[in-house]
């Protein structure tokens, strides 16, 4: 018989976690930028999963993949706890390069 599933605690304003980061307006990570700026700052991944309430487990599959899409608060909150800006978090495409004009 499958355990029954507790109920999400919800913070001060009434969002709980899932609702928080895996909710609502989305950005994309780049899991090797999260990577390599989590370790500029010397921090694990259960590390930084403590610092935003989540299970190691998000932060781990964030780092795996290229690219996820998450809300825009947990891209704030990592840029925040990581020092970084969030573009630094992004791997989104630079806008293309102007098209010169031929002379003649």
């Amino acid at each position: 018989m499958p355990r029954p599933r507790r109920a999400a605690k919800a913070g001060p304003t009434g969002e709980t976690r899932r609702t928080r980061y895996f909710g609502g307006a989305a950005m994309k990570v780049d899991g090797a930028m999260l990577k390599e700026a989590r370790e500029r700052v010397f921090m694990s991944q259960e590390e930084l999963a403590e610092a935003l309430l989540v299970n190691p487990g998000v932060v781990i599959g964030l780092e795996r993949e290229p690219r996820t899409e998450v809300r825009e608060n947990l891209v704030k909150d990592l840029a925040e706890m990581l020092f970084v800006a969030r573009a630094d978090l992004t791997s989104d495409p630079e806008p293309p390069q102007p098209v010169e004009a031929e002379e003649g």
